[in-house]
């Protein structure tokens, strides 16, 4: 959810982040954490926002855990 999120925060395009979740049948989304990460945040439709949820992603990595004040 989060990297969906992070996705749409950047690009606008809700189709992209229907990627991060799995397919029906499926354990693992197409896109991975770290596509989030690697995307700058000077491009992103909102940078704020986007880059609050780039340093979750990088928490959860870490961590295997994060909440909203992070």
């Amino acid at each position: 959810m989060l990297c969906a999120l992070g996705w749409y925060l950047h690009s606008g395009d809700k189709a992209g982040a229907e990627k991060f979740f799995p397919a029906p049948g499926e354990e693992l989304p197409e896109k991975p954490v770290q596509e989030i990460i690697a995307l700058h945040k000077a491009a992103a439709a909102f940078p704020r926002s986007f880059a609050k949820v780039q340093r979750m992603a990088r928490v959860v990595i870490e961590e295997q855990f994060v909440s909203f004040i992070c």
